[in-house]
């Protein structure tokens, strides 16, 4: 097995003058051609691809390369703010609107925020987790009632649940190339027309890259 060489450091006292003999650096230069070898030996580098890292084998005493394994991202929820521009008696459920993001936690670049809300994703396969607090109900017959993940086309990749008042979701969907998706709530502002919606969650959305 290869053996990393540590404590094998060539001597640079027979090379670094231009009147040194090259037969009294033989032992060095052979034991740089025995360094280099095992650096090689150990650092199994072939073919990397992209978000490749180096993973230590014990089997066989060598770092070879692997995929990252799970990568995560976070979206913290920002404010909701809307008028309801509909006729009295109705309420306004406006599945084509965007719930805000107010910042993102990124170490891995799966996502850029490209504005109202709206994300990308890279391909890959991801597990979405969403946990706000609750109840998201100002009062007078208002409340953000759902919110659901949704592809750029408006079809629903996975959908909200009312979990002891609080929205919540998990599901798990596989893109093959970058996509965008975005946040959409479905609302109740009460009867009359012109009512407002404020609600700001305190919740997060955790993205879980699988593969």
């Amino acid at each position: 097995m290869p053996t990393w060489p540590t404590n094998s450091k060539a001597s640079t006292s027979n090379v670094d003058s231009g009147s040194d003999k090259p037969r009294l650096a033989r032992l060095d230069i052979k034991q740089n051609i025995e360094n280099t070898n095992a650096i090689i030996d150990t650092l199994h580098i072939d073919s990397p691809s992209d978000t490749n890292a180096l993973v230590y084998n014990a089997s066989n005493a060598r770092f070879e390369l692997a995929g990252q394994g799970i990568r995560e991202a976070f979206f913290r929820l920002g404010t909701y703010s809307q008028t309801n521009g509909g006729s009295s008696g109705t309420n306004n459920d406006d599945d084509f609107d965007v719930y805000p993001i107010a910042s993102k936690v990124d170490p891995h670049s799966l996502t850029t925020l490209s504005g109202a809300g709206r994300f990308t994703l890279i391909a890959g396969t991801y597990f979405v987790e969403l946990y706000t607090n609750g109840p998201h109900n100002p009062g007078n017959s208002q409340s953000l009632t759902s919110l659901a993940l949704k592809g750029v086309d408006s079809t629903i990749v996975i959908a909200s649940t009312n979990i002891q008042a609080g929205l919540t979701f998990n599901g798990e969907f596989t893109i093959d190339s970058t996509a965008e998706f975005y946040l959409t709530p479905t609302a109740n502002f009460g009867a009359s027309p012109g009512n407002s919606l404020n609600v700001s969650i305190k919740g997060y959305m955790k993205l879980t890259k699988l593969g």
